[in-house]
């Protein structure tokens, strides 16, 4: 980033990284206190691919994003849901994972004897799949119940 008329652009040969350090498997700290996880690892590769030397830094999820604006680090890398108010304040990339969730219930319980029942179908309507399947069902199950 350049400001001013006598800034100098960044050099990207040394990059620090913020993560929460507190979100397994994505992020969190072993018992030495090293960050690890799938996101300390994914950073390490990218840093690698750039020739960068990289510091990665545990910060509070909280205050990830007015450090970052404050220059504390360069970028974050950390599992965070992209929302309108937090692009008025930060730019994002491509997502480059997604937590699966699910729902579970006891064997006995009548909800685990539901038609299709172990069946996965995405909730995103313009992600993966046809999309927008859960609505279709719904929609489809009412108006059979009318």
């Amino acid at each position: 980033m350049v400001s001013g008329a006598n800034a100098q652009p960044k050099d990207w040969s040394s990059i620090k990284i913020a993560t929460e350090g507190a979100y397994k498997p994505w992020n969190f700290t072993d018992s030495s206190g090293k960050l690890i996880g799938f996101e300390i690892d994914l950073a390490e590769d990218l840093c690698k691919r750039m020739k960068a030397k990289c510091e990665i830094v545990a910060q509070a999820f909280d205050g990830v994003i007015p450090a970052l604006n404050a220059g504390k680090f360069d970028a974050i890398m950390a599992g965070m849901n992209i929302t309108d108010k937090r692009k008025e304040a930060i730019a994002f990339t491509q997502p480059y994972g997604r937590t699966p969730s699910t729902f579970a219930v006891l064997k006995s319980n009548a909800l685990a004897k539901l038609p299709d029942a172990g069946k996965v179908y995405s909730l995103n309507p313009e992600g993966l799949g046809r999309g927008g399947e859960v609505d279709q069902r719904a929609s489809s199950r009412c108006s059979r119940a009318r």
